[in-house]
């Protein structure tokens, strides 16, 4: 068995969170969207048009912690590594 993270949920949960709380943006992408599908064809290359919806994304997840952190392991006592020192007590990712 394989472990994944789900970060199109929190991605969501996150970018409803913003939303609510900044409804000038939410108008704004909103105004974008019905622009982009007034045209009535749906066409990938045409998401150039929705440039600051996708800027909206993209800021949501880069102020949303989305990828669970493990807590990290600390060495237990001072070691050497390769020719490294790891002291006592010293953070491992």
């Amino acid at each position: 068995m394989l472990g994944s993270f789900d970060t199109i949920t929190p991605t969501l949960e996150w970018f409803l969170i913003y939303m609510t709380h900044h409804q000038d943006v939410q108008k704004r992408c909103r105004q974008e969207i019905h622009t982009f599908l007034a045209n009535d064809s749906l066409d990938v290359l045409g998401i150039s048009q929705l440039a600051y919806t996708w800027s909206t994304i993209m800021e949501v997840q880069r102020h949303a912690n989305i990828v669970p952190m493990p807590p990290c392991h600390t060495s237990d006592k001072d070691t050497h590594i390769n020719g490294y020192f790891i002291p006592k007590n010293t953070a491992i990712m």
